[in-house]
């Protein structure tokens, strides 16, 4: 693969989705009245969707929709954001937990989401082969670096790359799902990863792996709404954030119990769960200092060329009715 294709192709299947689900616009059918299920989807397994494994193995969900005359509707993870996003707005599920870049890149393209709630915060990472001679993010020129393209994970790298000289088009950008970097890492088809725990962290257990210098980038998780089941159905929303809410506050104060969640939903090893736990940091909140570092990631994601146009985090992905 070119210096570019990785990245470009990526770019355009992600762009070319938006703007076909722009052009159908299928949020924009007939409102339903009554909803007796609220669909919630994960991606893939991830230790900082804490709170939506423990909510979901305590019954606070059930019981939060219940008061409502609803229940949840846990759908397979779907592996791939662009397919989870085409999701909400094709009406095929309500809620997502997400990473905050997505939905700045779909409501740029015109998609309707909102954030609803936040969940943590966590450092994104690369990492190499233990043996690699990569040392630190100037090596990564001229590298094969596996990502998910549209991720924090992959425009953080971008933005630490801008930060020493080196431009986007200068890494060999190769997009993969987790699962399939994982793949892609151990049989050295890339030369780097740049990803998140648990996956970074599942590596650097294994002893395979080593995490390059010079990497400053931090994730916001959130809970992502489809935007037309957020006005049309608040009370069932904001059940679920009360249900989430719930749980991150005992996650806090039941920290080895959730890792044993954790690991048993995501089919995870303990050790990994738990050698990534202190990275996860649970007391962060959708606050105004917050919504300002989000808004800087939207301004940088314009900036390069990344997303068309511009998004204002508080006026575009915010309801209304919670600022």
């Amino acid at each position: 693969m070119g210096k570019r294709s990785g990245i470009i192709a990526g770019l355009l299947v992600t762009i070319s989705l938006a703007g076909l689900l722009v052009y159908l616009q299928p949020w924009k059918q007939p409102p339903a009245t009554t909803q007796s299920t609220v669909r919630i989807d994960i991606p893939f397994p991830a230790i900082d969707f804490a709170p939506f494994y423990v909510a979901k193995n305590k019954g606070w969900l059930e019981e939060a929709l219940g008061a409502s005359g609803a229940r949840p509707d846990y759908l397979p993870p779907f592996q791939s954001i662009p397919v989870t996003y085409e999701s909400l707005a094709t009406d095929r599920v309500d809620l997502v937990m997400s990473s905050e870049v997505p939905p700045i890149i779909y409501k740029s393209s015109g998609l309707d989401v909102n954030i609803l709630w936040l969940s943590c915060t966590l450092k994104s990472e690369v990492i190499v082969p233990r043996g690699s001679p990569v040392g630190g993010i100037r090596d990564l020129k001229g590298k094969k670096v596996g990502t998910l393209i549209g991720s924090d994970s992959h425009s953080w790298l971008i933005r630490n790359l801008a930060r020493v000289g080196i431009s986007k088009n200068e890494v060999d950008f190769i997009n993969l799902s987790p699962p399939d970097a994982k793949a892609a890492f151990n049989t050295s088809a890339i030369e780097a990863w740049a990803t998140f725990p648990p996956f970074s962290t599942q590596e650097l257990v294994d002893g395979t792996a080593k995490v390059i210098a010079g990497v400053d980038a931090p994730i916001q998780v959130v809970l992502v709404g489809r935007g037309a089941f957020y006005r049309e159905h608040k009370q069932l929303s904001n059940g679920v954030i009360r249900a989430l809410e719930q749980a991150k506050q005992w996650i806090i104060r039941n920290p080895a119990e959730a890792q044993a969640i954790v690991a048993k939903e995501t089919n995870l090893p303990l050790k990994v769960v738990e050698a990534a736990w202190p990275q996860l940091v649970w007391s962060a909140s959708l606050d105004e200092d917050m919504l300002e570092i989000m808004q800087s990631d939207a301004d940088f994601l314009k900036s390069q060329g990344l997303i068309r146009n511009a998004v204002n985090v508080r006026k575009d992905l915010i309801p209304q009715a919670d600022k």
